[in-house]
């Protein structure tokens, strides 16, 4: 529930859009990065690199 928390939290920021699209959506341009929550775990994919981060302290680069 935390993360539905932060979400709900960053909603109400004036600079955050927050959306869910659908998986067919085609989109203006090539989007070159995206991020996965599973549990305590963030994966953020950027063009040229992955990193796993387990603890908002400490990144791990895989």
């Amino acid at each position: 529930m935390g993360q539905v928390h932060r979400l709900i939290a960053a909603i109400g920021t004036p600079n955050v859009r927050f959306g869910i699209l659908p998986a067919r959506t085609r989109m203006p341009h090539v989007l070159t990065h995206g991020y996965w929550v599973v549990d305590q775990l963030v994966m953020v994919e950027l063009v040229d690199v992955e990193y796993t981060i387990s603890d908002p302290i400490v990144w791990t680069l895989t």
